[in-house]
């Protein structure tokens, strides 16, 4: 299992940073430009990390202004859960993204670097929006 994280401090309470990332219109300002073909479904997700894997995710667990649970959908192309955990502070909140991809060790050399950049980049993002 390769599991990457990255917080960050919100001017925003636990429960904004909650409503902004369960709207998956607003997730897709987090994103890299790398991503591409987004679309919001109902319970989710789905786009493209160019030239590199198709996600389709799904949200599995929610507890507002505290846990969002996202996953793969059917384990494709790979499982993966995407872990936002929150939390109340005197100034706004705390915001913790955990990654949790299931690879094989080869691919988790390659996959690694480039899985905590793209946690890194969605928490300096969300940091800069809220």
């Amino acid at each position: 299992m390769t599991t990457v994280e990255a917080s960050t401090n919100l001017n925003k309470s636990a429960n904004e940073a909650y409503d902004f990332l369960a709207d998956g219109e607003k997730y897709k300002t987090l994103m890299p430009e790398s991503v591409i073909n987004w679309e919001t479904t109902e319970d989710g997700v789905k786009f493209t990390i160019q030239n590199m894997a198709k996600l389709d995710l799904v949200i599995t667990e929610k507890k507002p202004g505290e846990l969002l649970v996202i996953k793969t959908r059917n384990d494709d192309p790979f499982p993966l859960d995407i872990q936002w955990h929150f939390a109340d502070t005197d100034s706004g909140s705390t915001a913790k993204l955990q990654m949790n991809a299931k690879l094989n060790p080869f691919i988790a050399m390659v996959a690694g670097p480039a899985l905590q950049k793209f946690a890194d980049q969605q928490v300096s993002k969300l940091q800069e929006v809220l």
